[in-house]
């Protein structure tokens, strides 16, 4: 999984891959690793859901799992990425007010007539 920061081509500042690898018994790899990798940086364990994503963590204990293996990552925007109900409503309220009271005013019958 890639996350591009600046939405270019290059790998740069901001810029970060995570990937999780297959079993290797002989570098002591279980399958259970995430590795982060960000632009410019070294190579280290996820460390995310108050643990480090290596191969001393229990995946599969965890997760109820047959396989310590990671098979897949998942993006999902972070909290501040997500409009609030309190947020919407104030972009969208004044605006369904304002249309609401035009429709009001069109319908009304003229005063005095």
């Amino acid at each position: 999984m890639v996350r591009n920061l600046a939405s270019r081509e290059e790998f740069e500042a901001g810029d970060e891959i995570l990937f999780s690898i297959r079993a290797v018994p002989q570098a002591n790899f279980d399958g259970g690793e995430i590795i982060r990798l960000p632009a410019g940086g070294a190579a280290s364990f996820l460390s995310h859901g108050g643990h480090d994503w290596d191969s001393a963590f229990a995946t599969a204990a965890t997760f109820e799992s047959n396989s310590e293996d990671v098979d897949a990552l998942e993006a999902t925007p972070s909290p501040s990425e997500i409009p609030s109900l309190t947020g919407w409503l104030k972009g969208v309220l004044p605006a369904l007010l304002v249309a609401l009271a035009l429709v009001t005013m069109r319908r009304a019958p003229a005063a005095g007539g």
